[in-house]
């Protein structure tokens, strides 16, 4: 903005502030929520605004409405709610933002799983289908713990095992932000192959180190090698 004062002797004047009137809509942000019922809902808005904020309308829902900017509110139905906050400036400028679906809540999942088959070798998949009973029309999220370091999220899915042994399955849904689970145990028999190696930088000899995981009371164990060579080397020594 600037301002020029003249007089009628050609004499003036003149003044200029930078950035004086500013011009700026508020930003409104306040999280998302979900869990089992009841659920306790308390958000917290993250307001940018260069005029203060003289009020704070929620609308949680479910007919429920409050004018506190923290507000705290407890859900007592499993559902889907829309949350709309409405905040005014003292200069009398509002600003909404609408969440839909911004609050989930949900019951305890009753959850169930089968593995086809129980019992396999280490090479042979295997296939889950999961099971859940939900709250119709939640946000459902599967997540599957094998018990070899490696999950899924997908409902039904076909694993092969890392590891030997007897594994822990587990497998968690998540219904509207409320969770529970169910484990099983899967047998996954012996051999795993599995190998690392180190190479000599001198004379380019490369040694294998063999680390197959096998039941040593079933004998004999025997190893083939296929080298990867233009000759199609193959060895049957355990570690070449």
């Amino acid at each position: 903005m600037k301002l020029t004062a003249s007089t009628s002797v050609d004499c003036s004047e003149s003044i200029t502030k930078v950035d004086f009137i500013k011009i700026q809509e508020p930003s409104v942000e306040f999280a998302n929520g979900g869990g089992c019922i009841p659920f306790t809902y308390s958000p917290v808005p993250i307001i940018q605004s260069l005029d203060p904020i003289a009020s704070y309308l929620w609308d949680f829902g479910d007919g429920t409405t409050s004018t506190q900017q923290n507000p705290s509110h407890t859900y007592s139905l499993a559902g889907n709610y829309d949350i709309t906050l409405t905040i005014t400036t003292v200069s009398g400028c509002t600003k909404t933002i609408s969440r839909p679906n911004g609050v989930r809540t949900g019951t305890s999942p009753t959850v169930s799983f089968t593995a086809n088959p129980l019992t396999a070798c280490a090479s042979q998949a295997i296939s889950f289908a999961g099971s859940a009973v939900t709250t119709p029309g939640a946000d459902v999220v599967w997540l599957w713990d094998f018990g070899d370091g490696s999950g899924s999220g997908a409902q039904s899915p076909t694993h092969t095992f890392l590891d030997t042994g007897n594994l822990f399955v587990r497998l968690t849904v998540i219904n509207n932000g409320c969770d529970n689970f169910a484990t099983q145990v899967v047998q996954i028999k012996p051999p795993k192959a599995k190998f690392d190696f180190t190479v000599n930088c001198t004379n380019h000899a490369v040694s294998f180190i063999n680390k197959s995981l096998v039941n040593p009371t079933l004998t004999p164990t025997t190893y083939k090698w296929q080298m990867g060579d233009p000759g199609n080397t193959v060895v049957t020594v355990k570690d070449p």
